[in-house]
């Protein structure tokens, strides 16, 4: 169907295209196909309106080009999504579009084509019909021509159809132009096809690549389940064989019961051969005697060990008893512990020593019943010989048989002998193993607690040394402290000569404040009573102005010199006033400079309250402070009667002044009577006289209001000197209390000092006995621990020791159950061989059944004994290997024990 397709497709491309030579019948005469949509000028020329031809649609161009029955679509309508894209063209199409050949050649010689001239309509029928156009017209009203170059190329290779020879075809330009746009058009497809191709080939080699990953994977995967799976089945064919070899040992066990059977065969067949079994029984004594041989050997090689054991032990008494001369008393009591573990050993030992002769002379019992049944034998082939029925020889059978059950019911008596001692064994067997192992335990709880004391007195020793650097510490500060105080007790003599020049300059403070004062209520009572008299004075002179005479000139002379007296006297008060000033300035300096200096003191005391030196000093000051108050006071005192002194003086002067106005009011009364008689002198000198009283009244009056200044300046100051003293009386007394505070905080302080000294000493002395202590213990320590290890490695050499004789003795057994084994089984061919030759005899038969039954039974309660014996010996083993990990664990604690010390 795709073919046919295909070949339909082709033929409407050829049938459609404007150049093929299979133009239909109905296109004969008509103008031919315009490509682009130009509309006909045939049309015009007819007259007929101007129409689009479909054919020259420009939508039917676009479809003509776009249609799926191209070539193109063709030829890409037949790729599959999985198959490779044939970039050649069509067979068929390349045929009709590059290879015009096939068409006519005649018309090669005509002329160029005429439809690209507008004449040609008129050439042309116009009654022919107009093709169908499209609704819209187009722009265009000619079709576009060729250059001349491509015209030429075109007329020589130009086609036309053989049916209509008038009618030129159309410009082969455009279908050229049409053809290059299908091939570009192709050439683009085909570049897209080709990204599409690399893409799609990318995508495969990226798929190829991860499918070759997840195939590694998977192989790595498989790889190494191959290999699980290998060591599996080499796990399993480990399991096969040990099963063949399992079935193969049930086989040969099989096999063994199919010889036993076929032995009993045999011997049923040998109660017919009486003259082989003799050379048999010859045989069995001969391997009986090499047995004996063995035995002996034996025997020697059990003398040995026993003179090895003894040896041994009195070695290890001789290590016990040194030990015990070396170690302390906690070592002297593991000693004897291992002692009595020694000794347990010995008597241990002495019981399989005496187990073994047991045993051994059990098996001389056994090879004695064995020299009796071989001498019965013998009898029993001589009586056979001789003849079966006599009667001697059943008597003599029944003394064997009499003998041989006597013997067995011993043997009997032994072998239960043997299991109480096997029971007794494997009790103290148990017994030992839980007492070794209780010792280990004890063993080793002893070095874990000794490592325990160890890190214990480290971590002492640690303290300690934390606690002699801390005292080591404050050591250091108190001598620096102590130099500290030594600096500073030089500063203390220097700050107590300041004290002490600082208690003279308050003293003479005192004092001159003290002076100052007297001498400034001295200038007070001075001031008024000069006030008092200059205003008397000068009352008087008022009154007596008009009164006074020539004759009382002597008296005013008298007051004049009083008058200048008084003035001296102010002059003086003045001057001693200044010099006062001064003294209270520079009291008041050197007070100021002196709290300053005490101030700084106070500092420095504050500073320096840890020193006990600097508390009594401080106390011996404080004394003297006290003793400088109590000076103070008593100068107050002093002052203070000095005060009332004055004041009694101050009422002299005052009754002297009295007297005074008593004696020139006296005056004044005799003057009176003598005015009369000198008014005319007085009128005489009223004039000097008003002078003079006004020069006096001036001067006065100056004089009395630099008084007044001055006094209130001095009150001034006396209130300040009083203000100070009051602050220093407080400041001392606030230094006082401080002081005592001071002290007594010093006090407090040097008695915790002296107490955290002497407990520092203490706790050194105590520290260092530790100290002391704990290095002599952990010498002792670390002696034990040697001493221990010493020890320890003993025990291990002693216990390796008892395990290779365990192990040769085992081996010994061993080889005798196995030699037992034997000598059993030439037993059971024995009695076999006896039963066979004792056929006729019925109750002999009986006899050796019973015979053989309780030695059967004896070989049973052999094997079990063996059995015993072996689980004992695995009992021993695990003790061993328990014993060997407990060595291990103690060799892996020995670098840390040593990294401890």
């Amino acid at each position: 169907m795709e073919n046919h397709n295909t070949e339909n497709k082709l033929k409407r491309q050829q049938l459609e295209s404007p150049f093929s030579s299979a133009s239909p019948i109905s296109r004969v005469g008509k103008e031919p196909k315009r490509l682009f949509g130009n509309s006909s000028p045939l049309a015009r020329v007819n007259g007929a309106p101007a129409a689009v031809d479909p054919f020259l649609d420009e939508t039917t161009v676009e479809n003509s080009f776009m249609r799926p029955n191209s070539s193109a679509s063709t030829a890409n309508s037949t790729i599959d999504g999985g198959e490779e894209v044939s970039l050649a063209p069509s067979s068929p199409y390349t045929a009709s579009a590059s290879d015009l050949s096939a068409v006519a050649e005649e018309e090669e010689n005509l002329t160029m084509d005429v439809t690209l001239s507008e004449t040609f309509a008129k050439a042309e029928n116009a009654d022919e019909t107009v093709a169908p156009t499209s609704d819209f017209e187009s722009s265009l009203h000619s079709t576009p021509t060729a250059p001349p170059t491509v015209a030429r190329q075109i007329a020589r290779s130009f086609v036309r159809t053989p049916v209509h020879t008038k009618k030129n075809m159309v410009d082969e330009s455009l279908c050229e132009f049409m053809v290059l746009e299908k091939e570009t058009e192709k050439d683009g497809e085909i570049q897209a096809l080709g990204e599409e191709l690399h893409q799609v080939r990318d995508k495969y080699e990226s798929q190829i690549k991860e499918i070759e990953e997840g195939r590694k994977m998977e192989i790595d995967m498989l790889t190494s389940q191959i290999d699980t799976l290998a060591k599996k089945l080499k796990e399993a064919n480990k399991r096969e064989a040990e099963l063949k070899n399992s079935i193969n040992e049930s086989e040969n066990s099989e096999n063994l019961n199919d010889q036993i059977d076929n032995l009993s065969k045999q011997l049923e067949h040998l109660n017919a051969d009486n003259t082989s079994s003799q050379s048999k029984i010859n045989h069995l004594n001969s391997e009986i005697s090499s047995k004996d041989g063995i035995i002996v050997e034996l025997k020697l090689e059990i003398d040995d060990l026993k003179s090895n054991l003894i040896t041994r032990t009195e070695e290890i008494r001789l290590e016990a008893m040194q030990r015990e001369c070396e170690m302390d008393a906690e070592a002297d009591k593991l000693e004897q512990e291992r002692l009595l573990e020694i000794e347990t050993l010995t008597t241990t030992i002495n019981k399989l020593q005496t187990e073994l002769s047991e045993r051994n002379s059990t098996v001389d019992g056994l090879f004695q019943e064995l020299e009796m049944t071989k001498r019965s034998l013998i009898e029993l082939q001589s009586n056979a010989e001789i003849g079966k029925v006599s009667e001697n020889a059943e008597e003599s059978m029944k003394v064997e048989i009499d003998a041989l059950n006597s013997q067995l019911s011993v043997l009997l008596n032994q072998k239960v002998q043997l299991e109480d001692n096997l029971q007794t064994l494997t009790t103290e067997s148990e017994q030992r193993i839980s007492s070794v192992q209780k010792e280990n335990d004890d063993l080793l709880k002893t070095i874990a607690e000794l490592r325990e004391m160890i890190s214990d007195s480290a971590a002492k020793m640690d303290e300690l040394s934390n606690e002699l650097t801390s005292t080591k510490a404050n050591l250091e500060q108190v001598e620096s402290n102590n130099q500290n105080s030594l600096g500073q007790s030089e500063q203390i003599t220097s700050l107590q000569a300041e004290c002490q020049e600082f208690e003279k300059l308050l003293k003479e403070a005192n004092e001159a404040v003290a002076e100052n004062n007297i001498e400034l209520e001295e200038a007070r009572s001075k001031i008024v009573e000069l006030s008092e008299e200059n205003s008397k004075i000068v009352a008087d002179l008022n009154n007596f102005k008009e009164t006074q005479s020539e004759t009382k000139d002597e008296e005013i002379d008298q007051l004049r010199a009083k008058l200048e007296e008084v003035q001296q006297l102010l002059s003086d008060s003045k001057n001693e006033a200044d010099s006062l000033k001064e003294q209270l300035e520079k009291a008041v300096g050197s007070v100021d400079v002196l709290e300053k200096e005490k101030i700084e003191l106070v500092g420095k005391l504050e500073n320096n309250e840890s020193d006990s030196e600097q508390v009594a000093q401080l106390r011996e000051e404080k004394q003297e402070l006290e003793q400088m108050i109590k000076e103070l006071n008593e100068s107050i005192a002093e002052t203070n009667l000095d005060n009332s002194n004055l004041t009694a003086k101050l009422t002299e002067s005052e009754n002297l002044v009295e007297k005074l106005t008593s004696d020139n009011s006296h005056l004044v009364s005799q003057s009176q009577e003598n005015l009369l008689a000198l008014q005319q002198q007085i009128e005489q000198l009223n004039s000097e006289k008003e002078e003079i009283v006004k020069t006096l009244q001036l001067e006065s009056s100056e004089e009395n209001e630099k008084i007044m200044v001055e006094n209130l300046e001095l009150r001034q100051i006396e209130e300040q000197l009083n203000s100070k003293i009051s602050q220093l009386e407080i400041e001392c007394a606030s230094l006082i209390s401080k002081l005592n505070d001071a002290t007594s905080v010093n006090d407090a302080k040097q008695s915790e000092f002296d107490a955290k000294l002497s407990e520092l000493y203490q706790s050194l002395n105590e520290k260092e006995s530790e100290i002391a202590e704990v290095q002599s213990s952990s010498s002792t320590f670390k002696q034990e621990i040697q001493k221990l290890e010493e020890e320890k490695e003993k025990l291990e050499n002693e216990l390796r020791d008892t395990r290779d004789e365990i192990d040769t003795i085992r081996q010994e057994n061993e080889e005798l159950t196995n030699k037992m084994n034997s000598i059993v089984g030439g037993n059971e061919e024995i009695l076999e061989k006896i039963e066979s030759l004792t056929n006729s005899n019925g109750t002999m038969l009986q006899q050796i059944d019973q015979i053989q039954n309780e030695k059967a039974e004896i070989v049973k309660k052999l094997e079990d004994l063996l059995e015993e014996r072996q689980s004992h010996n695995e009992q021993i083993e695990v003790v061993n290997s328990e014993n060997e990990s407990l060595q291990r664990k103690n060799r892996r604690a020995q670098p840390n024990h040593c990294s401890i010390e």
